[in-house]
């Protein structure tokens, strides 16, 4: 039976949402504000060569050369969007085999209130070819706050993200048709999100992997101290442990009894751990949710640059590019355990803690107990830090503006957006779990847009626009936490004339995107699990070295959601804004 979600996400329109990793983690991957001024956006972003005021620096740094004196721009976008989610089998790994175990939930409540988006810009004229700028905008920016238990929890239940961009910029008039603009960004990105984390499902897996390399890590010993071989047979994925032989030569030695004694121990172990956690896996549960809170800064920089040519007055034909920005955040990762997960993978099903009586097992000085109590409680569920790398990516603009009459002016914008340069999102953990990737395989993509404007009275103009715009995501590895896809910008906007030198614009945008279907699972562009946690690294730090043992790692070990989501993504976004300009 199919159901439906509804939620808000702010600033969806014009970018990609939040990618989070498989890994438990947020990689930014462009959540783009989908105009960096009012005026821009009553024009569906067409008008970077019309330059209506100072915030057309953000777009072209040459269009500074166009202002006087001393004038400034303050705007103020509110964004928001809806997304309707109609779920079709999303599952979590429990059962992988058998088509998983179905992601059970609601809806999202009403997760995010309309977004504010600040904005200013100032421009200042040294002298009669040299002018200088200044731009504070928010290019990235995002909150959500959704429901504990709806059904797309394992891809976040909130989020907040921003970048804070100061972008000094200065430009050179050459002659009166000719200008050059050049400036330097620094760019603050703050990252602070929330995600549930099916960890007791990841237990499953981890427990029952690991009993198996610790029976191929005693055989490997028992091998040691005996001198009896392992035999050509000897295969730890076998059924019913008939892999765990020896040579023929010591098929009735003690070392037989010894890996017998050995194997029947982990298996009870491994057993009880299966019998008290089946219960809470077989049906999936909010309630039994772990949860995973990550925060994190950085600041990176970048360049942009730009040219403004009008070849006789009301023509006008701009070039720009905006450089990459490589962002590498470290970031405090908090588990916050559930108690099902973290006490009750070791006790059976009577309620008995394992840790305090049984199979204190000792095999030439390794202890079964307290590799498993290493491994579910030491290793995999600490507090730390990650390091992730994101690129927001290179943007070049070819724009135009003609001026047909004293009243009615067309302008253009055609816009590429070099997204081919994220392939992957990779988090480095300062523990036991292995770096995790998620594959994106984003495209280069291309947004046009067209936009009027009509000047109804001396104080009035109006404007429209419309765009068409390129979803970077590709049609089958798209991810839920990017329900992208291509869309339609239809916009509206005014500006009146308060005074000799102070105008106000106005600004509205309706997008509309293509139904986005997601087959999505976050195993790292595999076909199984991601394996994130190997046990030779456990015992390794117990002081044994298994790195050349027979049988250890052949099925490394998850610990992460490891889920699927499946379903169709309905998307709408608006946005309004309103913005003072004032000339000094």
């Amino acid at each position: 039976m199919k159901s439906v979600v509804r939620y808000s996400l702010s600033s969806i329109a014009g970018a990609i949402s939040l990618v989070l990793l498989q890994t438990q983690v947020a990689h930014a991957a462009g959540i783009a504000t989908p105009s960096m001024s009012v005026s821009a956006l009553g024009t569906a972003n067409s008008n970077a060569a019309a330059i209506h005021d100072p915030s057309a620096q953000y777009a072209n740094p040459a269009s500074l050369t166009r202002f006087t004196g001393l004038q400034v721009a303050g705007a103020m976008l509110v964004a928001d969007a809806s997304i309707d989610f109609e779920n079709d089998g999303s599952t979590t790994v429990y059962n992988h085999d058998q088509g998983g175990t179905p992601i059970e939930g609601g809806d999202a409540g009403d997760p995010v209130k309309p977004t504010p988006i600040p904005q200013t810009y100032v421009s200042y004229q040294f002298s009669d070819d040299l002018f200088f700028g200044l731009a504070i905008d928010a290019p990235y920016a995002i909150q959500g706050d959704f429901n504990d238990n709806w059904i797309g929890r394992y891809d976040g239940t909130e989020s907040q993200i921003a970048a804070l961009n100061f972008n000094p910029s200065i430009a050179w008039k050459f002659n009166r048709q000719l200008s050059f603009g050049f400036g330097a960004t620094a760019e603050v990105m703050s990252v602070k999100m929330t995600r549930a984390t099916d960890l007791i499902a990841g237990v499953t897996g981890t427990v029952n992997t690991a009993g198996r390399d610790l029976k191929a890590i005693f055989a490997n010993r028992i091998s040691e101290s005996t001198s009896c071989a392992l035999s050509n047979d000897f295969n730890p994925l076998a059924l019913n442990n008939e892999g765990f032989t020896f040579d023929a030569a010591c098929a009735n030695s003690g070392a037989k009894d010894q890996l017998g004694f050995a194997i029947n121990a982990i298996d009870g172990l491994t057993s009880k751990v299966n019998d008290a956690l089946s219960p809470l896996v077989e049906t999936n549960n909010y309630e039994n949710d772990s949860r995973l809170d990550i925060e994190g800064i950085d600041v990176a920089f970048g360049f942009n640059m730009g040219m403004m040519y009008e070849p006789w007055i009301g023509q006008r034909f701009g070039l720009s590019y905006r450089s990459k920005i490589v962002h590498e955040l470290t970031v405090e990762t908090d588990w916050t355990v559930n108690e099902k997960a973290h006490q009750k993978a070791l006790e059976d099903k009577d309620g008995v803690f394992l840790g305090n009586d049984a199979v204190n097992l000792v095999v030439n000085g390794l202890q079964v107990a307290e590799i498993v109590n290493t491994l579910l409680s030491d290793q995999l569920f600490t507090d730390g830090e990650a390091d992730l790398e994101f690129t927001t990516p290179a943007v070049a603009s070819f724009h135009t503006y003609h001026q047909l009459n004293d009243r009615l002016s067309l302008m253009s914008d055609l816009t590429w957006t070099q997204w081919s340069a994220v392939q992957n999102l990779q988090i480095n953990f300062d523990n036991q779990l292995k770096d995790g990737v998620a594959v994106l395989a984003f495209e280069d993509v291309w947004r046009f847009s067209l936009g009027g404007e009509f000047q109804y009275t001396p104080r009035l103009s109006l404007r429209a626009g419309y765009a068409i715009d390129q979803s970077p995501s590709p049609k089958g590895k798209r991810n839920p936490g990017l329900p992208d896809s291509d869309r339609q910008v239809f916009s509206f906007g005014a500006n009146y004339m308060l005074g000799k030198n102070e105008t106000i614009d106005f600004g509205f945008s309706w997008i509309a995107f293509e139904d986005s279907r997601v087959d999505y699972n976050d195993y790292g562009g595999n076909d199984l699990p991601a394996p994130v946690l190997a046990v030779s690294d456990i015992v390794a730090d117990l002081g044994l070295d298994v790195s050349d043992y027979q049988g250890v790692g052949l099925v490394p070990t998850t610990t992460t959601n490891n889920h699927t989501t499946s379903g169709t993504f309905k998307s709408t976004a608006y946005l309004v804004g309103i913005q003072y300009n004032r000339r000094f």
